[in-house]
Protein backbone atom coordinates (compact mmCIF):
# COMPACT_ATOMS: atom_id res chain seq x y z
CA UNK A 1 0.00 0.00 0.00
CA UNK A 2 1.20 3.50 -0.87
CA UNK A 3 1.86 5.78 1.66
CA UNK A 4 -0.82 8.39 0.62
CA UNK A 5 -3.26 5.14 0.14
CA UNK A 6 -1.91 4.47 3.77
CA UNK A 7 -2.74 8.13 4.68
CA UNK A 8 -6.16 8.33 3.49
CA UNK A 9 -6.87 5.21 5.06
CA UNK A 10 -5.64 6.36 8.58
CA UNK A 11 -7.81 9.46 7.85
CA UNK A 12 -10.96 7.19 7.32
CA UNK A 13 -10.56 5.49 10.47
CA UNK A 14 -10.04 8.50 12.35
CA UNK A 15 -13.04 9.76 11.20
CA UNK A 16 -14.75 6.75 12.24
CA UNK A 17 -13.56 7.09 15.74
CA UNK A 18 -14.53 10.75 15.97
CA UNK A 19 -17.98 9.84 15.00
CA UNK A 20 -17.90 6.72 17.34
CA UNK A 21 -16.87 9.02 20.44
CA UNK A 22 -19.89 11.36 19.34
CA UNK A 23 -22.51 8.10 18.94
CA UNK A 24 -21.28 6.32 21.94
CA UNK A 25 -21.76 9.30 24.28
CA UNK A 26 -25.38 9.82 22.72
CA UNK A 27 -26.47 5.84 24.24
CA UNK A 28 -27.67 6.53 27.98
CA UNK A 29 -28.02 2.52 28.59
CA UNK A 30 -24.51 0.69 29.42
CA UNK A 31 -25.89 -2.69 26.91
CA UNK A 32 -26.35 -0.86 24.37
CA UNK A 33 -22.66 1.14 24.74
CA UNK A 34 -21.19 -2.63 25.26
CA UNK A 35 -23.14 -3.54 21.74
CA UNK A 36 -21.87 -0.41 19.44
CA UNK A 37 -18.38 -1.33 20.98
CA UNK A 38 -18.64 -4.96 19.48
CA UNK A 39 -20.12 -3.74 16.66
CA UNK A 40 -16.93 -0.75 15.89
CA UNK A 41 -14.22 -3.54 16.35
CA UNK A 42 -16.16 -5.47 13.41
CA UNK A 43 -16.85 -2.32 11.50
CA UNK A 44 -13.75 -0.31 11.77
CA UNK A 45 -11.18 -2.83 12.66
CA UNK A 46 -12.42 -5.87 10.63
CA UNK A 47 -12.78 -8.48 13.47
CA UNK A 48 -14.61 -11.66 12.67
CA UNK A 49 -15.90 -11.43 16.55
CA UNK A 50 -16.25 -9.15 19.18
CA UNK A 51 -17.01 -9.56 22.81
CA UNK A 52 -17.74 -6.92 26.03
CA UNK A 53 -17.12 -8.51 29.15
CA UNK A 54 -18.01 -6.73 32.67
CA UNK A 55 -16.04 -7.55 35.28
CA UNK A 56 -17.43 -7.84 39.34
CA UNK A 57 -15.85 -5.62 41.69
CA UNK A 58 -13.81 -7.92 43.30
CA UNK A 59 -12.64 -9.83 39.74
CA UNK A 60 -13.91 -13.26 40.14
CA UNK A 61 -16.14 -13.42 37.56
CA UNK A 62 -16.98 -12.01 34.61
CA UNK A 63 -19.81 -11.66 32.12
CA UNK A 64 -20.03 -11.56 28.32
CA UNK A 65 -22.68 -8.34 28.61
CA UNK A 66 -22.65 -7.57 24.56
CA UNK A 67 -21.01 -9.86 21.47
CA UNK A 68 -20.82 -9.16 17.82
CA UNK A 69 -20.37 -11.15 14.64
CA UNK A 70 -19.18 -10.42 11.44
CA UNK A 71 -21.83 -11.07 8.52
CA UNK A 72 -20.54 -13.90 6.84
CA UNK A 73 -20.07 -15.30 10.85
CA UNK A 74 -23.16 -14.26 11.75
CA UNK A 75 -24.68 -16.40 9.05
CA UNK A 76 -23.58 -19.46 10.31
CA UNK A 77 -26.40 -20.93 13.33
CA UNK A 78 -23.86 -23.89 14.38
CA UNK A 79 -21.35 -20.91 15.56
CA UNK A 80 -21.21 -20.50 19.40
CA UNK A 81 -22.93 -17.79 21.07
CA UNK A 82 -21.44 -16.52 24.26
CA UNK A 83 -23.66 -13.41 25.26
CA UNK A 84 -24.83 -13.40 29.25
CA UNK A 85 -22.37 -16.29 29.40
CA UNK A 86 -20.14 -15.88 32.76
CA UNK A 87 -16.48 -16.56 33.16
CA UNK A 88 -14.24 -17.20 35.71
CA UNK A 89 -12.01 -14.17 36.14
CA UNK A 90 -10.13 -15.72 39.17
CA UNK A 91 -9.41 -19.23 37.84
CA UNK A 92 -7.94 -17.49 34.56
CA UNK A 93 -6.05 -14.73 36.85
CA UNK A 94 -4.61 -17.64 38.64
CA UNK A 95 -2.88 -18.96 35.24
CA UNK A 96 -1.22 -15.33 35.03
CA UNK A 97 -1.38 -12.01 35.29
CA UNK A 98 -4.58 -11.13 33.34
CA UNK A 99 -3.70 -7.68 31.36
CA UNK A 100 0.08 -6.67 30.85
CA UNK A 101 1.62 -3.52 31.91
CA UNK A 102 -0.55 -1.62 29.07
CA UNK A 103 -3.68 -2.93 29.62
CA UNK A 104 -3.63 -5.80 26.75
CA UNK A 105 -3.77 -9.56 26.00
CA UNK A 106 -2.62 -10.16 23.03
CA UNK A 107 -2.40 -13.70 21.39
CA UNK A 108 -1.57 -14.47 18.16
CA UNK A 109 -1.59 -17.60 17.90
CA UNK A 110 -4.39 -19.07 20.58
CA UNK A 111 -3.56 -22.59 19.97
CA UNK A 112 -0.02 -22.29 21.49
CA UNK A 113 -1.32 -21.00 24.73
CA UNK A 114 -0.84 -23.46 27.47
CA UNK A 115 -3.80 -25.41 28.63
CA UNK A 116 -6.14 -23.44 30.96
CA UNK A 117 -9.13 -22.29 31.30
CA UNK A 118 -8.62 -19.05 29.03
CA UNK A 119 -7.34 -21.23 26.04
CA UNK A 120 -10.33 -23.42 26.67
CA UNK A 121 -12.89 -20.72 26.34
CA UNK A 122 -11.19 -19.06 23.34
CA UNK A 123 -11.20 -22.61 21.43
CA UNK A 124 -14.86 -23.49 22.15
CA UNK A 125 -15.33 -19.76 20.91
CA UNK A 126 -13.67 -20.43 17.62
CA UNK A 127 -10.84 -17.83 18.02
CA UNK A 128 -7.44 -18.39 16.68
CA UNK A 129 -6.12 -14.99 17.43
CA UNK A 130 -7.09 -12.45 20.24
CA UNK A 131 -6.69 -9.05 21.23
CA UNK A 132 -8.10 -7.97 24.35
CA UNK A 133 -8.26 -3.91 25.89
CA UNK A 134 -8.79 -3.48 29.25
CA UNK A 135 -11.71 -0.81 29.92
CA UNK A 136 -11.28 1.62 33.34
CA UNK A 137 -13.03 4.12 34.61
CA UNK A 138 -11.90 6.06 37.54
CA UNK A 139 -8.72 3.94 37.42
CA UNK A 140 -10.20 0.93 37.68
CA UNK A 141 -10.93 -1.91 35.05
CA UNK A 142 -14.61 -2.31 34.80
CA UNK A 143 -14.46 -4.77 31.93
CA UNK A 144 -12.90 -5.69 28.74
CA UNK A 145 -13.34 -5.17 24.65
CA UNK A 146 -11.96 -7.72 22.50
CA UNK A 147 -10.97 -7.60 18.72
CA UNK A 148 -11.29 -11.91 17.85
CA UNK A 149 -10.17 -13.43 14.68
CA UNK A 150 -12.16 -16.86 13.72
CA UNK A 151 -11.30 -17.40 10.01
CA UNK A 152 -7.40 -17.30 10.68
CA UNK A 153 -4.54 -16.24 12.91
CA UNK A 154 -3.70 -13.09 12.52
CA UNK A 155 -0.46 -10.87 13.75
CA UNK A 156 -1.93 -7.67 15.39
CA UNK A 157 -0.25 -4.13 14.34
CA UNK A 158 0.33 -1.29 16.34
CA UNK A 159 -2.36 0.43 14.32
CA UNK A 160 -4.94 -2.72 15.47
CA UNK A 161 -4.48 -1.67 19.21
CA UNK A 162 -3.85 1.93 18.96
CA UNK A 163 -7.92 1.98 17.23
CA UNK A 164 -8.99 -0.66 20.21
CA UNK A 165 -7.25 1.48 22.94
CA UNK A 166 -8.70 4.67 21.32
CA UNK A 167 -12.45 2.95 21.33
CA UNK A 168 -11.81 1.60 24.98
CA UNK A 169 -11.50 5.61 25.99
CA UNK A 170 -14.70 6.27 24.14
CA UNK A 171 -16.54 3.24 26.08
CA UNK A 172 -15.31 4.73 29.19
CA UNK A 173 -16.15 7.95 28.78
CA UNK A 174 -19.72 6.92 27.50
CA UNK A 175 -20.19 4.80 30.55
CA UNK A 176 -19.32 7.42 32.55
CA UNK A 177 -22.06 9.25 31.36
CA UNK A 178 -24.57 6.36 31.41
CA UNK A 179 -23.92 5.67 34.67
CA UNK A 180 -23.87 9.93 36.30
CA UNK A 181 -27.59 9.59 34.17
CA UNK A 182 -28.69 6.46 35.74
CA UNK A 183 -28.01 7.99 39.15
CA UNK A 184 -29.52 11.00 38.49
CA UNK A 185 -33.07 9.19 37.38
CA UNK A 186 -32.64 6.62 40.11
CA UNK A 187 -32.82 10.03 42.34
CA UNK A 188 -35.49 11.61 40.26
CA UNK A 189 -37.80 7.94 40.71
CA UNK A 190 -37.07 8.17 44.31
CA UNK A 191 -37.72 11.24 44.91
CA UNK A 192 -41.47 10.99 42.88
CA UNK A 193 -42.05 7.62 44.79
CA UNK A 194 -41.54 9.67 47.68
CA UNK A 195 -43.68 12.62 47.22
CA UNK A 196 -46.18 10.13 46.26
CA UNK A 197 -45.98 8.04 49.32
CA UNK A 198 -46.52 11.44 51.53
CA UNK A 199 -49.55 12.17 49.31
CA UNK A 200 -50.99 8.82 50.19
CA UNK A 201 -50.18 8.96 53.77
CA UNK A 202 -52.37 12.14 53.71
CA UNK A 203 -55.28 10.40 53.31
CA UNK A 204 -55.04 7.58 55.62
CA UNK A 205 -56.80 7.81 58.81
CA UNK A 206 -56.37 5.07 61.38
CA UNK A 207 -53.06 4.06 63.26
CA UNK A 208 -52.71 0.49 61.43
CA UNK A 209 -53.34 1.46 58.17
CA UNK A 210 -50.97 4.76 58.77
CA UNK A 211 -48.35 1.73 59.75
CA UNK A 212 -49.12 -0.21 57.18
CA UNK A 213 -48.67 2.56 54.28
CA UNK A 214 -45.59 3.30 55.80
CA UNK A 215 -44.44 -0.09 55.12
CA UNK A 216 -45.46 -0.55 51.71
CA UNK A 217 -43.93 2.83 50.81
CA UNK A 218 -40.51 1.83 52.20
CA UNK A 219 -40.53 -1.36 50.60
CA UNK A 220 -41.69 0.04 47.12
CA UNK A 221 -39.10 2.61 46.97
CA UNK A 222 -36.01 -0.10 48.30
CA UNK A 223 -37.10 -2.70 46.13
CA UNK A 224 -36.86 -5.20 49.19
CA UNK A 225 -38.74 -8.18 49.47
CA UNK A 226 -39.54 -8.48 53.54
CA UNK A 227 -40.42 -5.63 55.89
CA UNK A 228 -41.75 -4.40 59.00
CA UNK A 229 -42.51 -1.46 61.34
CA UNK A 230 -41.91 -1.82 64.45
CA UNK A 231 -42.53 0.07 68.29
CA UNK A 232 -39.42 0.62 70.73
CA UNK A 233 -40.87 -0.34 74.45
CA UNK A 234 -37.77 0.96 76.66
CA UNK A 235 -38.88 -0.44 80.01
CA UNK A 236 -38.77 -3.77 78.22
CA UNK A 237 -35.51 -3.08 75.80
CA UNK A 238 -37.06 -4.81 72.57
CA UNK A 239 -38.82 -3.96 69.30
CA UNK A 240 -42.55 -5.31 69.06
CA UNK A 241 -43.82 -5.85 64.89
CA UNK A 242 -46.43 -3.65 64.31
CA UNK A 243 -46.78 -4.42 60.96
CA UNK A 244 -45.53 -6.98 58.24
CA UNK A 245 -46.13 -6.97 55.03
CA UNK A 246 -47.38 -10.18 52.97
CA UNK A 247 -44.35 -12.37 52.50
CA UNK A 248 -43.52 -12.04 56.08
CA UNK A 249 -47.54 -12.77 56.93
CA UNK A 250 -46.97 -15.70 54.71
CA UNK A 251 -44.28 -16.92 56.52
CA UNK A 252 -46.76 -17.60 59.82
CA UNK A 253 -44.62 -15.86 62.55
CA UNK A 254 -46.06 -15.36 65.95
CA UNK A 255 -48.30 -12.76 65.73
CA UNK A 256 -45.81 -11.41 68.98
CA UNK A 257 -42.97 -11.98 67.59
CA UNK A 258 -40.79 -9.60 69.40
CA UNK A 259 -36.94 -8.90 68.90
CA UNK A 260 -35.06 -7.82 72.26
CA UNK A 261 -32.36 -5.36 72.21
CA UNK A 262 -29.08 -6.63 73.82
Amino acid sequence: MSSTASRMQSDDELQSILKLWTDFNSSLETEEIYQKACNAAIDILGADHSTFVQFDQRYQTGVIRAEGFSKALDAIPTLPRAKDMTIPLAGIIEEGPLFDADGLIKFDVVAGLPDGIFKKNLLWMGVKSVLIVSVRWKDKVVGSFSFDSMQRERVFTKRDIQLMKLIAEAIAQALGNALIYGRERYRSQLLARLDDTRGQLKSVGSEAHLRARILEGALSISHWTAGATFRYSGDQNQLHIVARNAWLEDRKLPENSDLRIT
